[in-house]
């Protein structure tokens, strides 16, 4: 299954497999459950809870943080950039979901892992750094990321959009 960041209305898609996006959808889906954990839709949730912490399991790296994408269908890939604000949002996830009882105790291990590894990347006043990325960056600089504009983010994404699927 692929995992989109953004769907326009008139069907264009960017971001294909994005680590933090899949981690804010995996936040979300631990929030729904904590909200309403009765709801008659809890079940269904639970088990697309269960299916993205497979997916998150899997895809930890042996530095115990994520990496910037996640393909579901494809192997781990062991080599790339650490994604920090994404190991943040799936180290949460993890630690909800085991608390909360909706996902297994391996989970547990899993979060706490990263949360050593999160630990070391803190600053002195307490904020993690490099949430995006490593490399060092001129702070009047126009590119926040890997040299790509605002604007690449919002219309070209610096990957390929797919085209509207035809009807």
């Amino acid at each position: 299954k692929e995992f989109w960041s953004l769907q326009h209305h008139d069907g264009r898609r960017h971001g294909l497999n994005r680590a933090r996006s899949f981690g804010a959808y995996a936040l979300a889906v631990a929030r729904t459950l904590q909200l309403l954990p009765r709801h008659s839709n809890a079940v269904a949730w639970r088990e697309e809870a269960m299916r993205m912490a497979e997916i998150v399991k899997r895809f930890q790296r042996p530095d115990n943080l994520w990496g910037s994408f996640i393909a579901p269908q494809e192997e781990v890939p062991r080599d790339g950039e650490v994604e920090v604000g994404a190991s943040a949002l799936f180290m949460l996830f993890l630690v909800m979901g085991s608390r909360d009882g909706w996902l297994a105790h391996d989970a547990h291990q899993c979060a706490a892992r990263a949360a050593s590894a999160l630990r070391e990347r803190l600053s002195p006043d307490g904020y993690l750094r490099s949430p995006a990325s490593d490399e060092i960056r001129q702070p009047v600089s126009p590119y926040p990321v890997g040299g790509f504009t605002a604007q690449d983010f919002e219309v070209g994404d610096f990957q390929l959009p797919q085209a509207a699927p035809v009807l």
